[in-house]
């Protein structure tokens, strides 16, 4: 196993809620595209623009394309992404 593959521990603490939770990896929809972070509610106007104002989140690997550690907790409801 890579030390990438053995970065996170696979079950940890929900830092809002503190309930079990799962690390893992959030991945963007493609090899070339990024994920995008703009604040504010999802809207229309907000998606078209986000890749001109919006800032880069995550890292891109080769392979792997767009992609950011986080973690998710199904007891809250939340996933807690690492930027």
């Amino acid at each position: 196993m890579s030390d990438e593959a053995t970065k996170q521990p696979s079950s940890v603490k929900c830092p809002i809620c503190g309930a079990e939770a799962e690390a893992g990896c959030l991945y963007g929809p493609g090899m070339r595209a990024k994920l995008i972070w703009r604040a504010g509610p999802p809207t229309f106007w907000g998606n078209l623009v986000a890749g001109l104002f919006g800032e880069s989140v995550g890292e891109w690997g080769l392979l792997r394309g767009p992609h950011v550690e986080g973690v998710r907790c199904k007891a809250c409801k939340r996933i807690i992404l690492e930027s």
